[in-house]
């Protein structure tokens, strides 16, 4: 891929989606369709890493399940995003603070910085890794 690109903006793409299009019914599909995903794995207490979490709804709805989140995303524009839509559409995580780390899980710095937040600070891994349309473009 050439660097001359210009490329999509992602992380504004999901803040002006979720601040004018996202509603709790697409909420509650969204839930509802990662439920479906999960199959019968319970959540609860799983360390769980979401890679290129955008506008958070995977991230939120892990949490709300009882899992202990963590969220890596290339667009600083998206560390703001999963918080904005935890005010609003996910009340009940109201006390709930979600680590995130800003940039690529091609860097081994950033790897780093999220084995360091790992919830596990034993094997510092995740028992659930997530990514959605994340990383098959990569060329890596």
């Amino acid at each position: 891929m050439s660097d001359d690109k210009p490329q999509f903006d992602f992380g504004r793409n999901w803040k002006a989606f979720s601040e004018r299009a996202l509603t709790v019914g697409g909420v509650e599909q969204a839930k509802r369709d990662f439920i479906e995903l999960l199959g019968e794995i319970d959540l609860a207490g799983q360390s769980f890493l979401d890679i290129g979490f955008g506008q958070g709804l995977t991230l939120l709805t892990a949490t709300s399940m009882g899992a202990k989140t963590v969220g890596c995303d290339v667009n600083p524009i998206c560390e703001e995003i999963p918080q904005a839509n935890q005010q609003r559409l996910f009340p009940d995580l109201s006390d709930r603070t979600i680590p995130i780390v800003i940039g690529s899980i091609l860097d081994e710095a950033v790897v780093e910085s999220l084995r360091a937040k790992s919830p596990d600070p034993i094997t510092r891994a995740y028992q659930i890794v997530h990514s959605w349309g994340v990383l098959h473009p990569t060329e890596q």
